[in-house]
């Protein structure tokens, strides 16, 4: 996302553009950050899922 590149003095017209675009940089660095941490998450509980998986496979290995 760029969104913050359409955000010029041009486009945002009031008596506070600048802070209207501070603003829309400040949220799209959080939302990146949020999309990072959801990534990270998801690896995390994929590796998770691997793990269990193959502890399943181990014991019923050692059952069969």
């Amino acid at each position: 996302m760029h969104l913050d590149g359409y955000a010029d003095d041009d486009t945002w017209r009031g008596p506070r553009p600048t802070l209207c675009r501070s603003t829309l940089v400040l949220n799209q660095r959080q939302l990146h950050a949020a999309a990072d941490d959801l990534r990270w998450h998801a690896h995390r509980f994929e590796q998770q899922a691997a793990e269990l998986d193959a502890i399943a496979a181990a014991r019923v290995g050692l059952a069969g």
